[in-house]
C-alpha cells in the first residue's frame, strides 16, 4: 500500500441526511457538555483552553441505548467500507461517541488522536459534520497530508475518516456554532 493511501483522509457525503443530523443536534443539546479535555504526557487529562477549547460529551452506547444505537451503527458501517477500501485496518466497532460544539473562537489546535499512551490503541478517527455550513463560518477539519495541507468538506451529514496517526485541526468558529460527532474505531493489535 502506497504511504499517500496511508497518509490521508477520506470524506463520504450524506452519510446522515440534514433532518437526521438535525435530530442528532437535539438530542447532543440535551447531554451535559462541559470543557473539553486534552491527555497528558504523564497518563492524565486537563483542560488547555490554548490547545482546545470547545465542548464535548462523551456517550456510550450503553448509556446512550435504542435512541442512539442507530447513530452508532450507522457510523460503524460507513467507517468500515472507507476502511475497506482504503486502509485495511484490523478494527473494532465504536465504543462511545464524542459529541462535539464549537462556539465563536473556539479551536482544537494541531493534533494526532493517537499520540499516547491512553489513545495508541486508536487506528482510525471519524468526524462526522452535523451543522449546516451556512450556519456558522470559519471552522473546518484541516489535515497535513503528504506535506500537503488540505480542507475536509463541510457538508452536512457528511463523514470523514483518517488513520488516527496523521496530524489535523478543528480551525476556530468565527460565526455561529459547528457541531459535530467524533469516534474512533480501535483495534486490539497496534496497525494490523
Amino acid at each position: 500500500m502506497s504511504s499517500a493511501r496511508l497518509c490521508s483522509f477520506e470524506s463520504k457525503v450524506d452519510v446522515f441526511t440534514p433532518q437526521e443530523c438535525e435530530q442528532i443536534q437535539e438530542m447532543g443539546h440535551r447531554l451535559p457538555l462541559a470543557p473539553a479535555e486534552t491527555h497528558t504526557d504523564e497518563g492524565g487529562k486537563e483542560v488547555d483552553l490554548r490547545g482546545r477549547n470547545c465542548l464535548i460529551y462523551w456517550l456510550t452506547e450503553k448509556e446512550g441505548g435504542e435512541e442512539w444505537r442507530w447513530v452508532f451503527d450507522r457510523i460503524e458501517q460507513h467507517a468500515r467500507m472507507l476502511n475497506d477500501t482504503r486502509w485495511g485496518f484490523d478494527i473494532l466497532r465504536p465504543k462511545r461517541i464524542q459529541y462535539t460544539s464549537y462556539g465563536v473562537g473556539q479551536f482544537y489546535a494541531a493534533h494526532f488522536d493517537n499520540g499516547s499512551t491512553e489513545t495508541e490503541h486508536r487506528k482510525l478517527s471519524v468526524t462526522v459534520q452535523l451543522t449546516d455550513p451556512g450556519k456558522y463560518w470559519g471552522g473546518g477539519l484541516k489535515f497535513w497530508s503528504m506535506n500537503n495541507p488540505r480542507i475536509a468538506g463541510k457538508n452536512q451529514g457528511a463523514m470523514t475518516c483518517f488513520p488516527s496517526y496523521l496530524m489535523h485541526v478543528a480551525k476556530p468558529v468565527w460565526k455561529g456554532r459547528r457541531d459535530c460527532l467524533v469516534t474512533f474505531l480501535d483495534g486490539k493489535k497496534r496497525f494490523r
